[in-house]
């Protein structure tokens, strides 16, 4: 039953705490009614409170409409919180170089994170379920795929919204399709029936209506010998991560993705080579599901100099920089965007880049430097208020961190090995007499290090608005 699976599955993976906030994706389809009604129903027992969010596709016509009015109906008779979105997948897919499937994940998972934050959630509840993840597993075994793909689906993900962690579950992981429908009937709840997943268009449909049932000939609890397999895969590379974690040193973040020193990559044994590769990728806005050996293999050969540049699934870009592999997106930039008064302390958005900048005020017995080039320390008492954030302009100079004299930021982001399209994307935090106080995302200016005369210092950290990990 629904109910003995899903229950005994939250507290397994302690899915849910008291006082969460859990905002359901809600489809309209079987898998998300059952889940938003078992949820609603165990709400008060398990004190937590549950909000909805439809994210309407517009790729179906009427029957999308009439989709996002049954949620509305429905969410209504629950007594439920809802929202509703209207996504522009062809436009999605047009401004991210992604196919259909793909850019409406990564639009359904944005507009579920916005909703998140507005309504303050700390959980995205999704409703996959056992039969998924076996497809899943399947998916990618025939694809091609190393030991974390065959992890399959995880019940838990971070997801970073505005700088905030939110944890997207999957509470119904553990339940198979049949119990879903069972609980359906049980609960005379009616739901809604998206006829494309019965055409034999899409890999994961023709593996569910034809590759399934052939293999169930040869066992019959296939999908659960999958499930198992995928929750041993995810436990082996889950230790193979931890024991790998001081590989990811060597991966820095920037403000447009993340890089790595070529030499430093190319001198690790290859497993740990491919490892930092698929760490550097999520990093920088790639897509991890469908990063392929392949794709793998190209990054590699931008380190040895074979290949200039690589794209890579997710809209992301790999190339060769002087003596570092930039990892960034390859979404457009905008060629300008309009300064910004910063808030001190608070966060300051630049929503064209989809980036944050929080600030804080510490004293300095609370400073522990942290040598991320996303985080800065700057003596408050050297910088004049109020700061602004811009984008460089022809003759800016700075005197970075740790240098003698002054160099043009233009040189300075050459040296970095930022490439041409990105250098209007690194904001400049400047103060009122117009002096550069950082790059955000790699240097301070020497002249407002911290010393031994500094008292009050000024924290700075650049943030993306939208990740998943």
């Amino acid at each position: 039953m629904l109910e003995h699976s899903a229950e005994s599955f939250i507290e397994r993976y302690c899915l849910l705490s008291q006082g969460d906030t859990v905002l359901v994706a809600l489809s309209g389809g079987p898998d998300s009614v059952a889940m938003l009604h078992y949820l609603v129903a165990c709400a008060q027992a398990r004190q937590i409170d549950v909000v909805a969010c439809h994210v309407n596709h517009m790729l179906r016509g009427s029957e999308s409409d009439l989709d996002e009015q049954f949620c509305e109906q429905l969410c209504r008779s629950l007594g439920v919180a809802f929202e509703t979105h209207k996504l522009d997948v062809r436009s999605e897919m047009k401004e991210t170089a992604l196919g259909m499937q793909q850019a409406s994940r990564k639009g359904r998972y944005r507009i579920l994170a916005e909703s998140a934050e507005r309504l303050g959630a700390t959980k995205i509840a999704v409703a996959q379920n056992l039969d998924d993840q076996a497809e899943t597993v399947l998916m990618r075994i025939i694809r091609g795929t190393g030991p974390e793909g065959l992890g399959g689906i995880r019940a838990y993900r971070s997801m970073n919204v505005a700088g905030r962690e939110v944890a997207l579950i999957r509470p119904l992981l553990s339940t198979t399709r049949d119990e879903i429908i069972d609980y359906l009937s049980r609960n005379r709840l009616d739901h809604r029936i998206d006829k494309s997943n019965e055409k034999p268009v899409y890999t994961r449909n023709r593996v569910r209506l034809k590759l399934m049932p052939e293999l169930k000939t040869y066992n019959p609890e296939i999908e659960a010998a999958l499930a198992r397999l995928a929750e041993l895969c995810h436990e082996q590379y889950e230790l193979f991560c931890e024991l790998a974690a001081p590989l990811s040193k060597m991966i820095e973040n920037t403000a447009y993705g993340a890089r790595v020193r070529t030499h430093e990559l190319l001198a690790l044994a290859l497993p740990a080579q491919r490892h930092v590769v698929r760490e550097a990728v999520k990093r920088s806005g790639g897509d991890l599901t469908t990063l392929s050996y392949a794709h793998v293999e190209r990054v590699l050969k931008v380190a040895r100099a074979e290949l200039r540049a690589a794209d890579l699934p997710g809209a992301a870009r790999v190339v060769r920089a002087k003596s570092w592999l930039a990892f960034r997106s390859r979404f457009q930039r905008p060629a300008r965007w309009r300064p910004l008064q910063m808030q001190v302390p608070g966060e300051t958005r630049i929503e064209q880049l989809g980036k944050r900048i929080t600030t804080d005020v510490l004293d300095i017995s609370q400073v522990e430097i942290d040598p991320d080039p996303s985080k800065a320390f700057a003596d408050l008492d050297k910088v004049r208020l109020p700061l602004s954030l811009r984008m460089r302009l022809p003759g800016d100079v700075f005197s970075p961190f740790g240098m003698k004299g002054s160099k043009k930021i233009k040189d300075f982001l050459i040296s970095e090995a930022v490439l041409r399209e990105d250098r209007d994307s690194i904001p400049l935090v400047v103060d009122s007499l117009g002096r550069i106080v950082w790059v955000a995302g790699f240097r301070i200016d020497e002249r407002f290090r911290l010393d031994a005369s500094s008292k009050r210092v000024l924290f700075m950290q650049l943030e993306t608005l939208f990740s998943q990990s």
